[in-house]
């Protein structure tokens, strides 16, 4: 999706189709990447090294190896999203 509002619209909408256990969980882990962030100019971790760090991690996808590369860059992009729009997407 190109257009930001839609994407951040769909991304809520997924969200809050989350089972509760799973909602929660990513609710707490996003919230505690804010604050790495908070603390960006003693432990250099920007929304992107986070995003480069733990999309793979958090995005997994099954599949052809050689599609890594390129997979890679698309779950970074998901992370940062979520960790630029966490106020938003997860709402009390």
């Amino acid at each position: 999706m190109t257009d930001a509002e839609e994407r951040l619209e769909r991304a809520k909408e997924l969200v809050e189709k989350l089972p509760q256990s799973n909602h929660d969980t990513i609710c707490v882990l996003f919230r505690h990447f804010q604050r790495v962030v908070e603390h960006t100019h003693v432990n250099r971790m920007t929304v992107q090294s986070l995003s480069i760090v733990f999309g793979p991690t958090l995005l997994r996808t099954e599949g052809d190896p050689l599609a890594m590369p390129y997979l890679t860059v698309y779950q970074s992009q998901v992370v940062e999203m979520v960790l630029n729009d966490c106020d938003l997407l997860f709402t009390e």
